[in-house]
């Protein structure tokens, strides 16, 4: 999954089964907002949000010595829906974010604000300007896919996109020191 992304933000194209029975349905739809664009590929892009003052879109200057942290929220929807609205799937303003010893992708899964951890993350490639993670439903979030998929289920891979940070990210190939710099929180996490 490559959409050659120039913000920051997540790629993610949720789950393919789900996306092709949602195209099925008389009156499925699928709503984007908030920033969010679908790629050539087919995932969401959800834009990091980009901070005030900043020259450089999504790069937040308070953030740039931590990876992931709550400023990596990123901003827009996706909602699904069909069946006369008993389908209706709403995640928002996705982050990757570690819990429990492990990083998870957090979102707001309904127009109320509450947020939840919906998909265990094991980090798969790491480059200089993306992580990629496998991504797996937690239990907790079977209820916001209706319980048609169990925990553990995976869904489909998804992308971080980072902004090179002026004088810390050359084009240079992956190194343990370049992760360390990344991902300070990350020591011990799926590993």
């Amino acid at each position: 999954m490559t959409s050659g992304a120039s913000t920051a933000g997540i790629e993610w194209a949720v789950h393919a089964r789900f996306l092709r029975y949602l195209a099925t349905l008389a009156d499925g739809a699928c709503r984007i907002g908030d920033g969010v664009r679908t790629t050539a590929e087919g995932a969401f892009l959800f834009p990091r949000p980009v901070p005030a003052g900043s020259d450089v879109p999504g790069l937040d200057a308070a953030v740039a010595d931590a990876a992931v942290s709550d400023a990596d929220r990123c901003d827009g929807f996706v909602e699904f829906s069909g069946h006369s609205g008993v389908l209706n799937v709403w995640l928002a303003r996705p982050g990757v974010e570690a819990r429990e010893g492990r990083w998870v992708l957090a979102a707001e899964i309904d127009r109320t604000g509450t947020r939840a951890a919906i998909a265990d993350l094991n980090r798969t490639r790491e480059g200089p300007r993306s992580t990629t993670f496998d991504v797996s439903l937690r239990e907790e979030a079977v209820g916001v896919f209706g319980g048609v998929y169990e925990a553990g289920q995976s869904l489909a891979p998804l992308v971080l996109h980072h902004l090179p940070r002026p004088g810390r990210d050359l084009d240079r190939t992956h190194s343990n020191e370049m992760e360390k710099q990344r991902w300070p929180v990350a020591e011990g996490l799926n590993r």
